[in-house]
């Protein structure tokens, strides 16, 4: 087993591990996911277990539930938003790190891959002060569709694009 820095939420079934600096946004963001009804798996510290070939992530014993916000304190999410809101496990599906710079647009997005515990995971970036909470359940949704995300998507599209005649109506 493995403790690294982060938080995690199950968003739909799937593991979502944000990361980032201190102060990036973490905790604040798994607050508004956990509101639109997303549990809360670990805050702060999570402990990955490689399991059949793929990562599982728990809380610490001692931080389970809690969820630390800046400013306010230690939140009992259990306590202040049901016993639902809170997962004991989850599987690690996606990485998705907090960064203060913007990465350049690009049609595939800021999607790689990482290797955590010699198991693979899709990476995405996202800059703080866009919809964070949004985006990240799109990612997650995204990053387990068949070709969806990052270059196969980005593939298609130029493809559809290249196959369009010039002459084709603007609206349909």
């Amino acid at each position: 087993m493995i403790r690294i820095t982060g938080t995690l939420v199950s968003i739909q079934g799937r593991g979502v591990l944000l990361r980032g600096a201190a102060g990036s946004g973490k905790s604040d963001t798994a607050l508004q996911l956990i509101e639109r009804g997303h549990p809360l798996v670990a805050d702060d510290a999570v402990d990955l277990q490689r399991l059949d070939g793929r990562l599982t992530a728990c809380a610490p014993a001692p931080s389970r539930g809690m969820l630390f916000i800046r400013g306010i304190g230690v939140v009992d999410v259990a306590t202040r938003y049901g016993q639902t809101a809170v997962l004991a496990s989850a599987p690690l599906d996606l990485l998705v790190d907090l960064e203060r710079t913007r990465s350049p647009e690009s049609l595939e997005g800021s999607w790689t891959q990482e290797t955590l515990a010699g198991v693979s995971v899709p990476r995405l970036a996202i800059c703080p002060g866009r919809p964070v909470a949004s985006l990240i359940v799109l990612a997650a949704r995204e990053c387990h569709q068949p070709g969806a995300g990052g270059r196969a998507m980005a593939t298609r599209l130029e493809t559809a694009l290249m196959n369009t005649p010039a002459e084709a109506p603007l609206c349909d």
